[in-house]
């Protein structure tokens, strides 16, 4: 969370506060690693969003928090990262080596995920 942040176009002090706020909804899973899971995500902004009285506002709160300009943008983004952290999971080792089709179909089942 806070490596993502540095990335941020936040003031240093506004990334701070931002991350301890966050950090207040990360959840510790089964193996010890810190998670902040998309509907805290949301539910953090939806509450912020409720205090602000202008879409535009609120766009310009989230261009400044994380550079973009557009809410669909952010969840295409955190979709994309989500979707980086469970394949690095599914696949600990992928570039350690090549993965027949049948091997590729087994990680996923390993992981949970059904191939079609």
């Amino acid at each position: 969370l806070k490596e993502t942040l540095l990335e941020a176009p936040l003031a240093a002090a506004a990334q701070q506060r931002l991350a301890g706020e966050l950090e207040q909804l990360v959840e510790r899973r089964l193996d010890g690693k810190k998670v902040l899971s998309l509907t805290s995500f949301s539910t953090y902004y939806l509450g912020i969003g409720q205090s602000v009285s202008q879409d535009g506002d609120f766009e310009q709160l989230l261009s400044s928090h994380w550079g973009y300009t557009d809410v669909s943008d952010i969840l295409v983004s955190m979709a994309r990262q989500f979707a980086l952290i469970g394949l690095s999971q599914v696949f600990p080792d992928a570039l350690a080596r090549e993965l027949t089709t049948a091997a590729f179909e087994g990680q996923l089942r390993q992981g949970g995920l059904q191939p079609r």
